[in-house]
């Protein structure tokens, strides 16, 4: 609705909506309300954790992190001295520092990115065995 509001505002297209015989006027009004419902409200520094599934580069550098849990995902916004490790990042599980973007209700839709670290893989944790020996136990 707000792309559509946005195209109309720049008089490109006519566009009309409707429902049940009503008609919506696509406005600035619109953009206003549905940024004050989807927008972000609060800002702080936090972290972002998930896996790195997406880059884009042709507008704003921005790469996605997907929540493994919710699967909802967050845009990361960088800057392009990155993009050589976020590339590397690809497809697996990070930890995104920076000023995180949230909700009023609390989740998060975009961080500026700060720092990005690499979750190691499991197969480069240690096994059962070898953390029993870290703590001092035996076998």
């Amino acid at each position: 609705m707000r792309a559509l509001a946005i195209l109309k505002k720049r008089d490109e297209f006519m566009v009309q909506l409707g429902f049940d015989s009503r008609c919506i006027d696509l406005n600035q009004a619109l953009i206003a309300n549905v940024d004050e419902i989807i927008g972000g409200k609060y800002q702080s520094f936090g972290t972002v954790e998930g896996v790195l599934k997406a880059i884009d580069v042709s507008r704003q550098p921005i790469f996605r992190v997907y929540n493994l849990l919710t699967n909802k995902s967050v845009k990361c916004y960088f800057e392009t001295k990155l993009l050589d490790n976020i590339k590397e990042y690809l497809e697996k599980r990070v930890s995104v520092s920076g000023i995180v973007t949230s909700r009023e209700d609390g989740e998060k839709i975009g961080i500026k990115v700060e720092s990005i670290d690499l979750f190691p893989q499991e197969k480069d944790l240690p096994t059962i065995e070898e953390m029993i020996g870290i703590w001092g136990g035996s076998k």
